[in-house]
């Protein structure tokens, strides 16, 4: 029985330690299993996390996609809308007649001045490109150098010799079919300016391109037509008989100044050679290329004499009173453009008064300027006739030695020009521009004159060949 009970003791001991064996091991794997259930675990919640952000990017994805799908479609429309304008712009293109531009002619016998356009239509002649228009009833019975048209071209010189623009402008007549009456009305009121025009003889249904509008441009010749139409009203009310139309005879008037007026005779229509110094529509100017370019100069088939010609019946040029407004004297007391200062000139020049080439002139008055053709040589000086004017005649100034000592004589001679044109604008007054065409061998003389007429208010410059 002891024996049993030690072999069955043994047998206990045996079991036990496999028992904790099989334990401990047992310990090992579920050890093993919980730190696997761990991983697991969190492999899952990355796998949930991935999950997650998968779904948040595929729903910005599809946000992206119905944004770009959306700009396609609307690009889309825009394309077809572009297509359509495309389409329309070509048709209206196809069916518009081409603009046509006037340039000056840039080469041999041409010129770089720059153009103020007058067109020339039956509803009258607009300055273009502001459009502003001037009818026959704009002009009163007056056609002298205070006519509106004239007004507005000095007062368009001067708005571009202020802004620095080289060269002095010229009227460039741009005359339609239905616009040779006036055309002729245009010639007749800027008989003065007989050498320095050019013209074009345009088609009916032609679209010409102007230069952008100047809206100051628009409003300073706004001003100054009223303000020329103003002062016709005036000088008509104060001489019935001498600015009526078909009215007043023969040449008459007072002291001196001119106002160059040309009455139309009553009930006759204006036509090219019904007007004072207005030439047929016929032929080309000086200018070259064709229609498209400018012609410089009087038509080639028009003849000065004949259009200077006064139209019968058309009497009744006047000559107002000279003297400056304002009632200021001119040096040595005299009152007129003519009545010269003798060594007032010489005095004033020597005691630095400015200006004292010109007549006096109210405080503020505007300089108008006008050109005055020269020739100098070195033994005269030459004032050239007013183109158109019949009565006007050279003045040559013998230069025997100085210049210096002849300057007086000179500047009376340009006085009594300037009181040849009449009138200036209201408010106005006018600065003579020395055009001056140096004859070979004269070269000392110009600067000698340039140096003598510093100051003097008269502006000298050489003419362009």
């Amino acid at each position: 029985m002891a024996e049993d009970g030690e072999w069955l003791a043994e047998q206990l001991a045996l079991q036990r330690e496999d028992l904790r064996e099989k334990a401990a091991e047992g310990q090992e794997v579920l050890a093993h299993l919980e730190s696997h259930l761990r991983e697991l675990a969190g492999e899952a919640q990355r796998l949930e996390a991935a999950w997650a952000q998968l779904q948040q990017q595929d729903s910005a994805r599809q946000a992206s996609r119905n944004e770009l799908l959306a700009r396609k479609r609307k690009l889309e429309a825009q394309l077809e809308q572009a297509q359509r304008d495309l389409a329309e712009a070509r048709q209206r293109a196809a069916a518009a007649k081409p603009a046509w531009a006037i340039l000056p002619y840039d080469g041999p016998n041409g010129t770089r001045r720059r153009p103020i356009y007058l067109e020339c239509r039956r509803d009258g002649i607009f300055i273009q490109p502001e459009g502003v228009r001037l009818a026959e009833a704009d002009f009163g019975p007056m056609l002298g150098p205070g006519n509106p048209l004239e007004a507005a071209l000095r007062a368009l010189r001067e708005y571009y010799r202020k802004a620095g623009l080289p060269g002095l402008p010229y009227p460039l007549l741009i005359v339609r079919p239905d616009g040779t009456e006036t055309y002729a009305l245009a010639r007749a009121a800027l008989r003065n300016w007989d050498d320095e025009f050019g013209y074009e003889l345009i088609e009916a249904d032609r679209k010409l391109q102007f230069p952008p509008a100047s809206p100051a441009i628009a409003d300073l010749l706004r001003r100054t037509i009223a303000v020329a139409k103003q002062r016709q009203a005036m000088l008509a009310a104060a001489m019935p008989a001498a600015y009526g139309r078909g009215g007043g005879g023969g040449d008459g008037g007072a002291d001196g100044g001119r106002a160059g007026g040309v009455a139309v005779s009553g009930g006759r229509k204006l036509s090219g050679t019904d007007v004072a110094g207005a030439a047929p529509v016929r032929g080309g100017g000086i200018g070259r290329g064709g229609p498209e370019r400018s012609g410089m100069g009087r038509p080639g088939t028009a003849s000065s004499r004949e259009a200077d010609r006064r139209p019968s019946g058309a009497k009744g040029r006047a000559y107002p009173a000279s003297g400056r407004a304002g009632g200021a004297a001119a040096p040595g007391g005299a009152t007129g453009y003519g009545a010269g200062g003798g060594s007032a000139f010489a005095a004033a020049r020597q005691q630095g008064v400015p200006n004292w080439g010109l007549p006096p002139r109210p405080p503020g008055a505007v300089a108008i300027t006008r050109p005055v053709q020269v020739v100098l040589s070195r033994d005269h000086f030459t004032l050239l006739p007013e183109r158109g004017d019949p009565r006007s005649v050279p003045t040559a100034i013998a230069l025997p030695g100085r210049l210096n000592d002849r300057i007086d004589a000179i500047v009376g001679a340009i006085w009594k020009r300037m009181e040849s044109w009449g009138l200036a604008v209201a408010g106005g007054y006018w600065r003579p521009v020395l055009v001056v065409q140096v004859a070979p061998g004269a070269e000392a003389r110009y600067a000698e004159l340039v140096a003598a007429l510093q100051n003097s208010g008269l502006r000298v410059e050489r003419a362009v060949r």
